[in-house]
């Protein structure tokens, strides 16, 4: 397990229709993550 997967990343999205987000890609890439994968979020409201 590679230490981002054990410590995780934050980055700033906007909240779309009916509730999505889009995880940047450069992360979707890094963690091979693919549609239907189980994901942990963390939610702060920053504005």
């Amino acid at each position: 397990m590679s230490n981002n997967e054990k410590t995780g990343n934050s980055f700033t999205v906007y909240l779309r229709r009916e509730g999505r987000v889009t995880v940047p890609k450069e992360l979707r890439d890094a963690y091979d993550l693919r549609e239907g994968d189980l994901v942990e979020c963390s939610i702060k409201k920053i504005k």
